[in-house]
């Protein structure tokens, strides 16, 4: 078997046009010379540029993305030993620049940006090597050369990462979650699949793609390893059956049994026998929870239908693609070829993989691989129509052998220059880190912003240390060998049993993020199984503008107050103001189940829940936080709403018990979390300096059904300072609720966030 071009554009072995013309030695050492700036030089630079500043955002993903790098170089395994939640592969492609870039966290920032950049120039490599697969290497290279020239760009004119609504940044940058290098895995199988079947269907060749097959199902991320090595085998499967290539019936089998041998091989390999326990956490505890743990949590965010899936791709832009996968099936289908088949397959894959993702998860942002893969495919397809048509016009017309030379120069000179530019701004970005003021912390590898050093120092050399979210403590003193995972967030299923059980015993440090981050909010509810022993037993300081720092202080009883269920809702007695535990006791709908509840509890606000947290649908016992900022008579009613494809109640109540939360007399909690209690949001812009209106009387707090009535029957309210304004007006604005207040504007620091703020009837 040959594979056959899609648009044949040559005239026979006999014109000398379609013979290499190597020309003059020069223009070989210029070529390499551009694949040297093509792979090494601009990705590195744009991985140096990044790695000069330290990532101090408590939620970064930089974090997540270094915590298994360095179980890694400490020489623990996945599966064995922890579990990445980003999947076994991308974490091995980064580990290699890693250790060569110095082991440590600014060293993770650097291989992932840098990886990051390869990929990107693979992905556009790739599929201009299918279009023009008579000159496939030269394809690549222009391919990829023209994602080096928009990455150098971007380094200097950072808008270019805004381009096609933000796509270009999402596919040349690493994000919070590695999703560029994750969507990587169908560009990969390709390039093997390519490589294998233009040489001919053979047994062993057939072995070899099934044993690539089931590498990437077994080492990558679940979202793209299994719909990809899954999508090649029936494709290919598809393939030698239509084509009837030969030997068939023994190369399936060869396919097949490769991939077979190489999910278990692989998988049992990279994990040292922790195979079994990766795929259980992967396809049981991660699968098990995303899709009730994370939000958004309204029922438009979840798929129930083909309807449902209709509307989030076209919500997200994903309907051209579509259309360009229809008109690439259909050339699929009229001539089967090897390339038009790799083309069908990307699209396949990287639409299976934001399907399973938004299905298995939540509407929002997964079909961006998609949608890229759409316009670049677009694009190849009018280029390639446009040099056929050229031809055909004219088919005597071929470019001057001088001319072909000068645009190659051309295309290696702008390549050099973007590459001479690249690693000019890389060096520039350190000199201006440090002129505002940051300081190289060489464990870390670069510089710290002032405000995070006492962090830095608080928590350096401290062995018992626990993070909310892997942060500076494990870039520092190594990720907690006790715990499987380095972050609350990704202790799913069993493993938050496991987390919870560590948390038992008081450790001299734990950080948690910030209240100013909006995130909290849900945190505290969603994992108040690890925020409970804080609030308990722990007294909070602020340590840098991201970070909250708690060490042990002298736990307190939390008396108890009357609640009970009453029918649909919870009646919570609340004989003060403050924050309350309700151990509720349920039946829902079960583990892995699509529908869930949501219970009221006025804290969580991030992602538009509006003060309801997500109930564990395969659990029977859950606690959670409720806060009041006003009695409401002495005693509260919760709410629950069904996040569900059915009319029918998911969630039936069996009784509750309640507890008032007390804080430790060492604790300042209250003050730190004030904004959460009875103060403004904590936010700081051009209308606002924490909550509090620069432009006239006024405040806004988030908007929760429970703060909407108390704000709408109260007359006035009090400050911390003492004074009292009247309320003039309450408006909804989205998420939040402005308050106009009577009198002059209003001092920010005696009024502000974290300060309290009464509501008086």
């Amino acid at each position: 078997m040959r594979s056959e071009s899609d648009l044949d554009t040559s005239t026979g072995g006999g014109d000398a046009r379609t013979q290499p013309d190597r020309g003059p030695r020069w223009v070989t050492w210029a070529r390499r010379a551009g694949v040297v700036v093509l792979f090494l030089v601009v990705p590195f630079a744009v991985g140096r540029q990044a790695m000069h500043g330290v990532p101090v955002y408590q939620l970064d993903g930089a974090f997540q993305t270094a915590s298994g790098l360095f179980r890694l170089a400490d020489g623990e395994l996945p599966g064995r030993d922890f579990f990445p939640y980003l999947g076994i592969g991308p974490v091995f492609l980064l580990f290699p620049l890693f250790l060569a870039a110095g082991a440590d966290l600014t060293a993770s920032v650097f291989s992932s940006y840098a990886v990051t950049q390869l990929v990107f120039q693979t992905v556009v490599g790739v599929l201009a090597m299918l279009f023009f697969p008579r000159r496939s290497g030269r394809a690549f290279l222009v391919g990829a050369g023209i994602a080096a020239v928009v990455a150098a760009l971007g380094m200097f004119r950072p808008e270019v990462y805004t381009w096609f609504d933000g796509l270009i940044g999402i596919a040349a940058i690493p994000g919070n979650s590695l999703r560029p290098i994750r969507a990587a895995a169908p560009y990969l199988l390709t390039m093997v699949a390519f490589l294998l079947l233009r040489g001919g269907w053979t047994i062993r060749r057939a072995a070899v793609l099934g044993g690539a097959a089931g590498l990437v199902m077994a080492v990558w991320s679940n979202d793209y390893g299994l719909a990809s090595g899954g999508l090649i085998l029936v494709l290919t499967s598809i393939l030698v059956l239509v084509r009837g290539w030969t030997p068939r019936w023994q190369g399936l089998v060869a396919l097949w049994a490769g991939a077979a041998g190489g999910f278990i091989g692989a998988g049992f390999l990279a994990t040292a026998g922790g195979f079994v326990p990766l795929l259980r956490y992967n396809l049981v505890d991660v699968r098990g929870d995303q899709f009730w743990y994370f939000g958004p949590w309204s029922p438009a965010d979840r798929i129930y239908s083909i309807g449902d899936l209709y509307r989030s791709m076209a919500n997200e832009g994903a309907l051209p693609a579509l259309l360009v996968l229809v008109v690439v099936l259909v050339l699929a289908v009229l001539r089967p070829t090897v390339e038009r088949a790799l083309v069908l397959f990307l699209g396949g894959a990287v639409l299976a993989g934001g399907v399973a993702a938004t299905i298995g998860g939540h509407t929002g942002g997964y079909y961006w691989s998609f949608v890229l893969w759409g316009w670049l495919v677009g694009a190849l397809l009018v280029a390639r129509l446009a040099i056929w048509g050229v031809r055909r016009l004219d088919r005597q017309v071929a470019p001057p052998r001088a001319a072909r030379r000068a645009v190659a120069a051309v295309a290696v000179a702008t390549l050099a220059a973007s590459g001479a530019a690249a690693v000019y701004e890389a060096r520039a970005t350190g000199g201006d880190l440090a002129r505002a003021g940051g300081v190289y912390i060489p464990e870390l590898g670069g510089l710290v912003p002032p405000d995070f050093l006492d962090q830095v120092e608080e928590v350096d050399g401290v062995d018992d240390v626990v993070e909310e979210y892997s942060g500076l403590a494990g870039a520092l003193n190594g990720p907690t060998e006790a715990l499987s995972v380095d972050s609350v967030i990704a202790a799913l299923g069993d493993e938050r049993t496991a987390f919870a059980d560590f948390m038992q015993r008081p450790h001299e440090l734990v950080v948690t993020a910030s209240p100013s981050i909006i995130w909290t909010t849900w945190g505290i509810g969603a994992n108040w199984w690890f925020y409970r022993e804080l609030f308990r037993a722990y007294a909070p300081e602020t340590s840098s503008p991201l970070t909250v720092n708690w060490r042990p202080a002298t736990p307190r009883a939390w008396p108890g107050v009357p609640c009970e269920v009453d029918g649909g809702a919870i009646r919570l007695s609340t004989p003060e103001l403050g924050m309350y535990e309700v151990d509720l006791r349920y039946e829902g709908p079960g583990r892995g189940s699509r529908s869930f509840t949501m219970v009221e509890n006025n804290l969580s606000v991030a992602s538009s829940a509006q003060g309801f947290q997500a109930l564990d649908p395969g659990a029977d016992r859950q606690r959670f936080p409720v806060i009041v900022r006003d009695t409401g008579a002495g005693n509260r009613t919760l709410a629950l709403k069904d996040v569900s494809n059915t009319t029918n109640p998911v969630t039936r109540l069996v009784s509750c018990t309640a507890s008032r939360v007390l804080f430790p007399t060492e604790s300042d909690a209250r003050a730190v979390y004030g904004s959460f209690f009875s103060g403004p949001v904590d936010l700081t812009d051009a209308n606002w300096d924490r909550g509090i209106s620069r432009l006239a009387a006024g405040f806004f707090v988030y908007y929760t059904p429970m703060n909407w009535e108390d704000l709408s029957t109260a007359r006035s309210v009090r400050f911390a300072d003492g004074q009292v304004r009247r309320i003039v007006d309450v408006q909804q604005a989205g998420d939040y609720i402005n308050v106009a207040l009577s009198g002059a504007p209003l001092d920010p620091a005696t009024t502000g966030a974290p300060n309290q703020i009464s509501y008086l009837p």
